[in-house]
């Protein structure tokens, strides 16, 4: 059973993400891959990504004091957790919305109407290489990628508008098949992409095939 806020958005947001919400069905590892989960929220996908690859070492990032509860009850003390954001100044301002924790990032939307706060971060690029990169940051997800100077096998990151949308999909396309995803109201999406050069040859990821992804052969 996992522990969430009292709120509607925080059981739909962890029930998703166990049911498999990030999942890439067909995508198989040689090895086991090493994970960094930015927006680690209540630690949901950290259990997810446990239970499918077991053993895989995860740094978990979140900025939210009360979000660190939740995790640490979630994932029994299991996963570091690191209680920063994720950002290219610092300090960095964190918008929120009144009552739901689980909105809070560095771009300011319509529904941030709470009092921001602010929360120490690192800079994107004194990340370490992964293979899977998951980033829920409310808003922050492009200007991380931009900076964070490796290329993981893997990204899984969620869009909160057509137009975040738009730009992360403009920014990976040289490098990244978006292989799945789930369009939801004005733009917000849930995006799967996987690095080109792990595609099957001659084939497309997103038509049923699968690659098999050697963690070692990842130079960063």
């Amino acid at each position: 059973m996992i522990k969430v806020p009292n709120t509607i958005g925080a059981a739909w947001d962890a029930y998703k993400t166990l049911a498999g919400g990030y999942d890439i069905p067909f995508l198989k590892f040689k090895g086991t891959p090493r994970v960094l989960d930015i927006g680690a929220n209540v630690g949901a996908f950290c259990m997810w990504a446990r239970q499918k690859w077991p053993g895989c070492p995860i740094r978990a990032f979140e900025p939210q004091p009360e979000m660190w509860p939740f995790f640490l009850a979630n994932t029994d003390g299991q996963v570091p957790l690191i209680k920063k954001a994720i950002w290219h100044e610092s300090p960095v301002t964190l918008y929120t919305k009144e009552g739901n924790c689980l909105l809070t990032g560095p771009t300011k939307y319509a529904y941030h109407d709470g009092e921001p706060m602010q929360a120490e971060a690192i800079h994107p690029k004194e990340l370490p290489p992964c293979e899977v990169l998951k980033l829920d940051t409310e808003g922050g997800e492009l200007p991380i990628l931009q900076h964070y100077k490796h290329k993981p096998s893997v990204i899984l990151v969620e869009a909160h508008c057509e137009k975040d949308r738009q730009k992360i999909e403009r920014y990976l396309d040289a490098d990244y098949e978006w292989v799945l995803g789930e369009l939801w109201i004005r733009g917000y999406c849930e995006m799967k992409f996987v690095r080109r050069d792990f595609l099957p040859e001659g084939g497309n990821m997103s038509q049923g095939g699968y690659t098999d992804i050697d963690p070692t052969e990842i130079g960063g």
